[in-house]
């Protein structure tokens, strides 16, 4: 049996989801963004000795707010983290313009060129 879509309640849930994203996420990747630079200040960048698991920290700055972006150039800027981790949070923080960046042999690509792969 098919089930008829009500758009009054699939509109009702995008307004739901963007009400918990407001709420809810961005306040979270505040808060991340602020703790992992307290970190940074105090300890430095994460390097390969602290960092056995491989983990890419430079993520957490991926969905910060643009309201801390200058903050987390100034506090990088005078840490230890590696030039080509650097250049990739600030390629996706500046808005994913220009060239891609590599890190450890992976490409990182343009919105442009995600969307036009999809096409």
């Amino acid at each position: 049996m098919k089930r008829k879509c009500d758009m009054d309640s699939v509109f009702s849930n995008f307004e739901i989801n963007r009400v918990m994203f407001n709420a809810i996420i961005k306040k979270q990747d505040s808060f991340r963004t602020l703790k992992f630079l307290e970190l940074i200040e105090l300890y430095g960048y994460p390097d390969e000795i602290v960092n056995t698991e491989n983990i890419a920290f430079y993520t957490i700055f991926l969905h910060s707010p643009a309201s801390l972006h200058k903050r987390i150039d100034s506090v990088l800027l005078c840490s230890n983290i590696s030039k080509e981790e650097y250049q990739a949070i600030k390629w996706h923080l500046h808005g994913r313009k220009g060239m891609p960046v590599f890190i450890d042999g992976m490409k990182y690509y343009t919105d442009a060129e995600i969307f036009d792969y999809f096409k």
